[in-house]
């Protein structure tokens, strides 16, 4: 399924950088500019596209503040829970090849699984034995990424 990352309105670069770099380890997912999009335009591009998931990145004095996020269910939505308020955003460097599959691990793997929909590397992945999945490393206070032991794409760490 994937995730529609995007940005608040009158975003900064830092927020921008970090929305592409989400979308690069969250399999499935896509990063667009917002522009002037009302968040009802945002939920209506995020159906057109087949995400159920709508990750919004917010700025505050030209630096992440934070990330609300949102469930597209049927003709509806609903904001998830509290919005996560970001201390200091790393993008990272992007994977070669996007990753087919994401495993979660930590304190807070199911509460991240829920936020980005992910699923287990399993039945619905069909990659070769070796499943070039990224593990999402959820901790109670950042969020960081890995790929073949290596750390790749964002790393968060919550205010």
């Amino acid at each position: 399924m994937g995730v529609l990352f995007t940005t608040g309105r009158n975003p900064c670069a830092e927020s921008r950088e970090l929305s592409r770099a989400l979308a690069s380890v969250v399999p499935g997912s896509i990063s667009e500019a917002r522009g002037k999009k009302a968040i009802e335009d945002v939920v209506s591009r995020a159906r057109l596209l087949g995400k159920r998931r709508i990750a919004i990145i917010s700025s505050e004095n030209e630096r992440v503040s934070e990330i609300n996020f949102a469930a597209v269910r049927g003709s509806s939505w609903e904001w998830l829970g509290s919005p996560v308020k970001i201390g200091r955003a790393d993008a990272g460097s992007t994977p070669v090849n996007p990753p087919c599959c994401m495993e979660f691990s930590g304190a807070r793997a199911k509460i991240w699984r829920e936020l980005l929909e992910g699923e287990e590397c399993g039945a619905a992945c069909d990659c070769e034995p070796k499943c070039p999945g990224v593990v999402a490393n959820c901790g109670e206070g950042k969020l960081s990424f890995e790929m073949n032991g290596t750390r790749i794409g964002p790393e968060l760490v919550f205010a």
